[in-house]
């Protein structure tokens, strides 16, 4: 069976590729698809933050159970009821006493009454724990405490 030239070529000239509505078409659901893996992407980037930085300080934390069970550390402490301290520490979780030394963190201590019952015997301390250079938060933690007398 012979095709006529006249019709091969109109089947030629209209078999040609995308037209730009398909084009268009293919972009948009691409960049609807896409989206929201780009929305995952910032939430785990914040998140992996968040657990570097209590990584980092899961020694210092550490350090900081141990020295809070002395009830004498720190000496703000042996005022009244609510006090206020800051302590710096270098990268191996060691306090620092002099300005000699630059240092890798800064630890605030807020001592409080204990939350949820009044007592003589107990005291709650707020922790945070910030970078020394940036002063972002890196860990924040509330531990109760018997209270130095």
């Amino acid at each position: 069976m012979k095709h006529h030239p006249r019709t091969r070529r109109r089947r030629l000239r209209h078999a040609r590729g995308f037209t730009l509505i398909d084009t268009s078409m293919a972009i948009g659901l691409m960049a609807v698809m896409v989206l929201p893996i780009l929305g995952l992407l910032t939430v785990g980037t914040v998140e992996a933050g968040r657990a570097r930085g209590l990584r980092e300080t899961a020694g210092l934390r550490d350090e900081l159970r141990l020295r809070l069970q002395d009830r004498s550390w720190p000496e703000e402490s042996q005022g009244g009821r609510e006090w206020r301290a800051s302590v710096d520490f270098d990268r191996k979780c060691r306090l620092i006493a002099g300005e000699d030394m630059i240092p890798w963190v800064k630890v605030e201590l807020e001592g409080m009454a204990a939350p949820g019952f009044q007592s003589e015997r107990f005291e709650a301390v707020k922790i945070r724990i910030t970078a020394a250079r940036s002063g972002k938060l890196l860990d924040e933690a509330v531990v109760q405490r018997v209270k130095g007398s």
